[in-house]
């Protein structure tokens, strides 16, 4: 067979077939909106490229400099964006609408309902709950950052809001403190400015890369991850600090540090302390942004004047297993070289003590005046930048409701709020003690979840999986979507909905209530798509928004929730949905098209923008934090007490935490010493009295398997690698266990049992298990693990959600454990 018989070939194989755009955008990408473009044949997905709407036909985008700076490149998927065909193709999917029978709690066994029996039911549940237990009594689990989703919230009168949520809550509590960010009021759009993100041309204005616990080649996807290659072939060094010898360490890392977890603050303290012995930090930068007087306090307990212990390279060299020449040799080269992009990632502080870690690099970047700057990185959540240009805007006509539901709990503290309702009722606790338990604000009524609703796969996402699973279980009534039956949470729901993946096969919104005009991420804000619906779902699934616009007009309020969709038969929804779009689209076109020409973009009429639906323009010069208020010539540091970066936190000097949503005492200046622990040193550290039985840290990484726990059942990716503890050699030889061995990790709140992994690429003391994997038990139930032993490795059966004397809510992810080699007869 010649040439041309093979390329005739092949290409009979794409006769027929359509093209669609979409992206898979949702938690876990961070900071991605990657392209996929889809092609399809007779209602299936045939194949998943890459982007294409630039360069196309390139391996490798050769188009020099310029373009790269300005960011005029492809949005190209990682490989989990290649493999979602198979996960819509699960033999296991939730086909149509299911009703438990029997009890919850004691039987998990469904029936199949019709489309009308489970919405009557549910829409007859709405109004049971707010009528038997009050308006305070509605959760939708997506509730965080100060926002309620309960979207009937506002024209029932009824449902309640969380603040927090499950990344960066230690960030974002930190950039209050320190900085005056609120992260709550800019994400809900209240007139706030003073985004904190960066774009990733911006790394090419450093002159020193450091990633603290970052593995942005696993857990950063997008154009940042692929910039700092770019940067690392520019020559810009980048030291990477981690437990793990990681992908990113391999690949990008001129210099490895190891590090023992959970002692960051102690290396940081060191560094701080070199900074100032040394003379090394921006004393213009500090006279001119930071308060004085929290400054020479932290100045003194840095070099020893409070206490009498200076936090020299010497006294952290003992406690985080880096040698003091190790850190001092870094700190000096930080405080010599500028701007420096310091970047911690979120692993680092969804600890016990996270908070004061994510305080800590902030006050590094504050000292060396590396915080503002172009080549800089605030390093707190890091993820938003400003619009570069208008984006079309579908009018759905959703009119305002005359109710704002309120804030009454953290995020993280849902199953506390579930089960500790009881004990303040009973009198076994009071109110306050209660509030502080779960994060209610002082101003906010308490609540009484007795309804929530979810989009996900809820039970497996937070800590403490087996009280996470008791609490679901005691609400009266609860349902929401779920698109796999081997999702855990389906066992604490009243009714499940099959959930389509929107991705693919709706025309849903995105993550946070985005419409399908897409922006780019923040680390590349420069291009928006249309994200297309690409096939029809399977068996019965139905729009999600379909189902609450079926739930309105049950509830009597489809005249001002969805006026313009009221009614609309499942049929005719999706066409209806296009032509709002297509209006919008075109509206924007009249409005918008010669200015979007002047930004250097090519626009085109609806039709022709479907064949290619992403709109891209240059990036001139690239975004950094705080940006926007230096172009509004404002201070960015307006909203703490002093109108300057606070070393000491006035607000918490003040309020001591005990009178906030935060519930308790929180130290006003980041100490490695927790003036709040009876002995000053961080639960689940190599410090806290449990590591005597369980004295291996347990780290519970992304991996690029799943996107946080999504694709875990997807043959593609699974067949990559075998999900196991991976442990280093000196602590595998003192457990007598040996290569493939199965194991058992265990500790006091949880148990699973995994083969094992060997190598030196995790540092002694330290193990890890890859977060996301779908917790499996039933087989053997014991009184630790009710649900039974998790065979699957699902590493929140592990995490524990202890509460400190103040509730910032962190999504813990690391633990203290124990790891035993199986004898025979303990296998599966």
């Amino acid at each position: 067979m010649d040439q041309n018989e093979i390329v005739q070939k092949l290409a009979k194989r794409h006769e027929g077939e359509e093209v669609r755009y979409t992206t898979c955008y949702q938690n876990g990408c961070w900071d991605a909106v990657c392209i996929l473009k889809c092609r399809t044949k007779d209602g299936k997905i045939t194949a998943i490229e890459p982007d294409d709407s630039i360069n196309a036909g390139m391996g490798r985008e050769n188009v020099g400099d310029d373009a790269v700076r300005a960011g005029m490149l492809q949005a190209r998927p990682c490989v989990q964006g290649h493999a979602w065909k198979k996960s819509l193709d699960d033999p296991d999917r939730i086909l149509y609408p299911m009703r438990r029978k029997g009890k919850k709690g004691e039987s998990a066994d469904f029936e199949r309902v019709s489309w009308d029996e489970a919405l009557d039911t549910i829409a007859a549940q709405i109004k049971e709950v707010i009528e038997r237990f009050g308006p305070h009594s509605i959760l939708h689990l997506d509730s965080f950052w100060d926002r309620c989703f309960f979207p009937f919230a506002p024209y029932l009168h009824a449902g309640v809001g969380a603040w927090g949520e499950n990344s960066a809550p230690a960030q974002a509590t930190a950039e209050y403190r320190h900085l005056g960010y609120d992260v709550g009021k800019m994400f809900s759009g209240k007139g706030y400015i003073g985004e904190v993100g960066f774009e990733a041309p911006d790394l090419f204005n450093s002159k020193l890369i450091i990633l603290w616990g970052m593995d942005p080649l696993v857990s950063w996807y997008g154009y940042v991850a692929y910039y700092l290659k770019l940067a690392r072939e520019k020559g810009i060094p980048i030291i990477l600090i981690d437990p793990r010898y990681t992908t990113s360490a391999e690949v990008l890392a001129d210099q490895w540090i190891p590090i023992r977890p959970g002692t960051d603050m102690a290396m940081m303290l060191a560094m701080a302390q070199v900074l100032f012995e040394e003379n090394l930090y921006d004393a213009d930068y500090v006279a001119e942004h930071v308060e004085p007087e929290g400054f020479a306090q932290f100045r003194a307990y840095v070099m020893g004047g409070e206490d009498g212990v200076c936090r020299n390279p010497e006294w952290a060299e003992g406690i985080c297993a880096v040698p003091a020449e190790t850190i001092r040799d870094i700190a000096r080269l930080y405080g010599a070289t500028k701007p420096t992009h310091l970047q911690l990632q979120y692993s680092v502080s969804k600890r016990h003590g996270g908070e004061y870690v994510a305080s800590m690099v902030m006050l590094l970047q504050s000292m060396t005046g590396n915080i503002d700057v172009a080549g800089g990185c605030e390093s707190g959540i890091c993820i938003w930048t400003p619009e570069r240009m208008p984006v079309p805007e579908p009018e759905f006509g959703q009119q305002p409701g005359d109710y704002e539901a309120p804030i009454c709990l953290n995020h993280n503290k849902l199953a506390d709020a579930i089960l500790m309702r009881k004990d303040m009722e009973s009198g076994a606790l009071s109110e306050e003690e209660y509030r502080a338990a779960i994060g209610c604000p002082p101003e906010s009524p308490v609540p009484n979840i007795q309804m929530l609703i979810g989009l996900n796969n809820f039970a497996n996402g937070i800590p403490d999986t087996n009280k996470c699973i008791r609490a679901l279980k005691e609400t009266h009534f609860s349902w929401g979507w779920l698109w796999n039956k081997k999702q855990q949470t389906m066992d604490a729901y009243d009714i499940v909905l099959p959930a389509p993946v929107h991705m693919f096969e709706s025309t849903d919104e995105y993550l946070l209530g985005q419409n399908r005009f897409m922006q780019g991420p923040g680390g590349m804000h420069n291009y928006f798509m249309y994200a297309q619906k690409v096939v029809d779902p399977p068996g019965e699934i139905r729009s999600v928004d379909w189902v609450w616009s079926a739930l309105a007009s049950r509830l009597g309020i489809a005249d001002r929730y969805c006026p313009r969709l009221k009614n609309v038969p499942w049929n005719e929804w999706d066409a209806r949905v296009d032509d709002i779009y297509h209006e919008a689209y075109d509206k924007w076109y009249a409005d918008y098209r010669l200015a979007m020409e002047n930004l250097g973009a090519e626009i085109k009429p609806w039709d022709e923008f479907l064949e290619m639906p992403i709109v891209r323009i240059p990036i001139e010069v690239p975004f950094h934090a705080f940006m926007d208020y230096q172009w509004a010539d404002r201070n960015p540091y307006e909203n703490t007490k002093s109108g300057k970066i606070e070393f000491v936190s006035q607000t918490l000097v003040e309020s001591n935490g005990k009178d906030t949503r935060f519930g308790g005492y929180m130290d006003p200046m980041p100490r490695w010493e927790l003036a709040y622990m009876p002995d000053g040193k961080p639960l689940d550290s190599f410090y806290d009295k449990k590591a005597e039985r369980y004295p291996l840290v347990l780290t519970t990484a992304v991996s690029m398997f799943r996107q946080q726990s999504c694709n875990d059942k997807n043959p593609l990716l699974n067949d990559c690698y075998e999900h196991a503890v991976w442990i280093n050699p000196a602590d595998a030889a003192k457990r007598n266990i040996e290569k493939s061995d199965m194991v058992r990790i265990f500790n006091h709140k949880g148990e699973m049992r995994l083969p094992v992994y060997i190598t030196q690429r995790m540092s002694p003391g330290t193990v890890l298990v890859y977060h996301g994997r779908w917790y499996e038990g039933g087989r053997e139930k014991t009184s630790l693990m009710p649900e039974g032993v998790d065979y699957a490795g699902s590493t929140n059966v592990m995490t524990d959600d202890v509460h400190l004397p103040h509730a910032v809510g962190v999504n813990i992810k690391h633990g203290l454990v124990q790891v035993e080699k199986l004898v025979e007869g303990e296998r599966r």
